[in-house]
């Protein structure tokens, strides 16, 4: 590819984005059942014009989400890539491309531009709200969709703690998960665990979507005030990212203040952020964190400063097969 078609791609990425959006967003995926089937078929499965969907999928065929049988052009077959795009995959990304590809992600970043100019956030400029999280009080059912994005993120991620041989938690008694929305994450580590405790804790309108079990209990609240207390173990991911360093402190602070004296804590972000020129969805991500919230990725000296000033040291650095890194720490 020349340079000249390489800067088209790259211009028009927002075209695939909304392609693979409305795919997932009309369950076009599902609709194929496992089997090859007909652009009619699936229009008239998903309440969909059937030329439009046939072109749709035809594009679509392009970028490796289906296949176009070359001799009936308007039959069509979900591909391996494709199938994660179904919510019934037990890796589905379908919540995630349905928040990362919505309308309210795709106007924060048009944003971009501006606030290298301005530092004004985009949720402040695009949408009136102090942050981000405002969009939970201004849209209810924007809760359910970051929530369910959170629980994709996690669908895979989990794979790639699974993964992590150097990390253990069999020490561990009662696992407290800050943020873990609706559990996905915490029910797996108990899982693995059966003889440990866990806390689920989230904002309220979070956790009242959610059900204990004998295992588990779910506790509602908010990190900046306080975190349940007197547990050996704490785990946040994707959590301090959406953060400064000030408000990071804050929340490392409150734990800080109330884990038994030998507590770990678990850290999980993309990263750390890797060398110059070293291609890495951290890199990525951090201009999401910058612009939609106050946040950042940090390097791994940027998190070694950020753990110091609250006392906390970092013991290991778990890795894997992804981008997710665990970062287990404990005090100094």
């Amino acid at each position: 590819m020349n340079p000249v078609e390489e800067i088209s791609k790259l211009a028009t990425g927002h075209w695939i984005s909304q392609m693979v959006f409305a795919f997932v967003e009309n369950k076009m995926a599902d609709a194929f059942d496992g089997k090859e089937q007909s652009s009619d078929t699936i229009a008239n499965e998903c309440g969909l014009r059937e030329d439009s969907t046939y072109r749709l999928l035809r594009a679509l065929s392009t970028i490796g989400i289906v296949t176009q049988n070359e001799d009936n052009q308007k039959m069509f077959e979900l591909s391996e890539t494709g199938s994660f795009l179904t919510q019934s995959h037990p890796m589905s990304m379908a919540n995630k491309v349905l928040l990362e590809a919505s309308v309210e992600h795709v106007q924060m970043w048009t944003h971009l531009s501006e606030y290298l100019k301005t530092g004004e956030h985009a949720p402040s400029k695009i949408f009136g709200l102090d942050n981000y999280f405002g969009l939970f009080d201004s849209n209810p059912e924007y809760v359910k969709k970051f929530s369910n994005a959170m629980g994709s993120y996690t669908n895979d991620e989990i794979a790639m703690i699974n993964a992590m041989e150097t990390l253990d938690f069999s020490s561990i008694d009662r696992m407290v998960d800050i943020g873990g929305a609706f559990g996905s994450l915490l029910l797996s580590v108990l899982e693995q665990n059966p003889n440990m405790k866990g806390t689920l804790f989230d904002l309220e309108s979070v956790t009242s979507h959610v059900e204990a079990t004998p295992q588990m209990e779910v506790v509602g609240g908010d990190f900046f005030s306080s975190v349940p207390a007197d547990s050996d173990g704490y785990f946040l991911k994707h959590i301090l990212h959406d953060w400064n360093d000030e408000m990071c402190l804050k929340i490392l602070g409150n734990i800080v203040d109330v884990m038994k004296p030998n507590a770990k804590i678990f850290i999980a972000e993309f990263g750390p952020v890797p060398s110059a020129n070293e291609p890495h969805l951290s890199k990525f991500f951090d201009l999401h964190m910058m612009i939609a919230l106050h946040g950042k990725e940090r390097t791994l000296k940027e998190w070694e400063e950020l753990l110091s000033k609250v006392g906390l040291k970092i013991d290991t650095l778990h890795q894997s097969f992804g981008p997710l890194s665990v970062i287990e720490a404990s005090s100094i």
